[in-house]
């Protein structure tokens, strides 16, 4: 053992010992691979799942409803953002020919006076 080293252990206190075994329960608390903190993190990022949204996880499920969601830009919508366009454009106006409220109102017209 070198002189500087004999010198440091020798005037280690009580103070210095107990604080290694401070260090020992913060060991014991932030783990390895099979406990504590560290596992927490590896199993957390586990249920996470990678950037690779075909591994599974919270990411593949997120995207999964973001597809099904869809894209809202007018004119190019997905998923369920399509759905609710296509029933906009279906129901539209009183006075496009095809439409439903357009159907309506001719079945309204056609409708005898007083026939209410």
């Amino acid at each position: 053992m070198s002189m500087k080293l004999k010198k440091i252990v020798k005037n280690l206190t009580a103070d210095d010992i107990s604080q290694g075994t401070d260090i020992t329960a913060l060991k014991t608390t932030v783990g390895d691979s099979s406990k504590g903190l560290v596992k927490d993190m590896t199993d957390a990022k586990a249920a996470i799942g990678t950037d690779d949204t075909t591994a599974g996880g919270l990411k593949k499920r997120c995207k999964t409803i973001e597809t099904a969601i869809g894209d809202n830009t007018t004119g190019e919508e997905t998923g369920i953002y399509k759905d609710i366009a296509d029933l906009v454009a279906a129901i539209g106006d009183e006075d496009t020919s095809g439409t439903i409220l357009y159907r309506i109102k001719v079945l309204e017209d056609a409708q005898p006076s007083g026939d209410s």
